[in-house]
This record gives structure tokens, C-alpha cells and sequence, in this order.
């Protein structure tokens, strides 16, 4: 069996995962030549104070819309954890995991703006390379953003522009909601266990 050399990791909220974040951890495979693409679903996000929708529930919509492709796997490190996790941390836990592999972070062009924010973003930013996928509806130009983090920490950045698509989680649900279609939008798998198990229905 040949060993794992190069992963990718991808953080989110995944509330829920969509086309657009699957296309994320395929358009770096593809790109950078990854062995693996990890899913790490939030438990508890120091970013994002509104998710409703429970850790399990988004951790168990990742596994399905992932199931499809050999090269996707999920992480529950965050959703076990049950407080506040951060992404060093998350890093930290993969690289005891595989500690001869080389980490690339997957990230949309907007994180970028602030992660000299994230916890021991000095520690963080090189602890990896990082992945910078361009969304559809972001035109700014961010080489000199790049250009600033590897001047204060150092560190390795790709950025891969994707095609001109944007999709987001709160637009989905907003959808769902109301009774709209999502088809197109998530996998197929997926919208069924939405709907089966009543998931955007009502508050949580």
C-alpha cells in the first residue's frame, strides 16, 4: 500500500456542505497532485457565533456528500471536542496523525483577509502551505495580502483561481426553508437526508 504524502485539509462550518466546497477539495487535489483531501466539519467555531444546526448533524452531511469520491475523508477531531477548537490546533492533532506527510489548507479568498487574526497565527502560517481558492464574486486582487503574511510570518501560499460560481450555506438554507429547490446545488444523497430527516425545517 502506497503511504499517503500529500493532504489537504478543509475546514468549514458545512451548514450545509455544498457543490462548491466539494469542488474546493477537488479543484487543490487536482491541482497540487493530493493524495487525500480531509473534511473537518467545526464543533464549536471561534468565527462563526449563529450556527444552529448540530455538530453531528453537520458532521453526518459531510460524510454523505463526501461518500462519492475516494479521495475525500472526514474528520470529527473538532466535532468531539465539544468547546471552542481553532485551526492550529486542528493542525496540531493531523500532523501527530500523519507526521511524515506534507499539510496543504484549503481556504476561500475571503478567509485570507484575516487570518493573521486566527489563534498563534505566527504558528499557524507555518505549519503548512496554504491552498487559496478564488470564489466566483471575489475580484480583488490579493497577491499583495499574500505578499504581506509572507513578509510578517513567512509561509507557502498557492492561490487557484475556480470558475466564476458562487454558492453559499445561508442561501441554501434560506431555500430549504421556504420550500425551494436546492436541486443542482447539493447532491442528490444529501437533499434526501435533509428532507427525510426534516434538517432546516424549523430552529434548533
Amino acid at each position: 500500500m502506497v503511504a499517503i504524502s500529500r493532504i489537504g485539509i478543509l475546514g468549514g462550518t458545512f451548514d450545509p456542505i455544498h457543490y462548491s466546497h466539494l469542488y474546493m477539495g477537488e479543484l487543490a487535489a487536482d491541482e497540487l497532485g493530493l493524495d487525500k483531501v480531509i473534511y473537518v466539519p467545526s464543533g464549536v467555531s471561534p468565527h462563526k457565533k449563529d450556527v444552529r444546526t448540530p455538530a453531528r448533524i453537520r458532521l453526518e452531511m459531510t460524510k454523505i456528500a463526501t461518500a462519492g469520491n475516494v479521495r475525500f475523508a472526514v474528520c470529527d477531531y473538532e466535532v468531539n471536542k465539544n468547546e471552542v477548537c481553532y485551526t492550529v490546533d486542528t493542525l496540531d492533532y493531523l500532523r501527530g496523525i500523519y507526521p511524515d506527510a506534507h499539510l496543504f489548507f484549503i481556504m476561500g479568498e475571503d478567509s485570507l483577509g484575516y487570518i493573521e487574526t486566527w489563534r498563534d497565527a505566527a504558528r499557524l502560517l507555518g505549519q503548512c502551505e496554504f491552498v487559496v481558492i478564488g470564489r466566483g464574486g471575489c475580484h480583488v486582487d490579493i497577491q499583495p495580502k499574500i505578499d504581506a503574511l509572507k513578509h510578517r510570518f513567512g509561509g507557502v501560499f498557492h492561490y487557484i483561481k475556480a470558475p466564476e460560481t458562487y454558492l453559499s450555506s445561508e442561501a441554501i438554507r434560506a431555500r430549504l426553508q421556504s420550500g425551494r429547490t436546492v436541486k443542482y446545488l447539493l447532491p442528490d444523497c444529501l437533499i434526501t437526508y435533509i428532507e427525510n430527516n426534516g434538517i432546516y425545517k424549523s430552529e434548533f
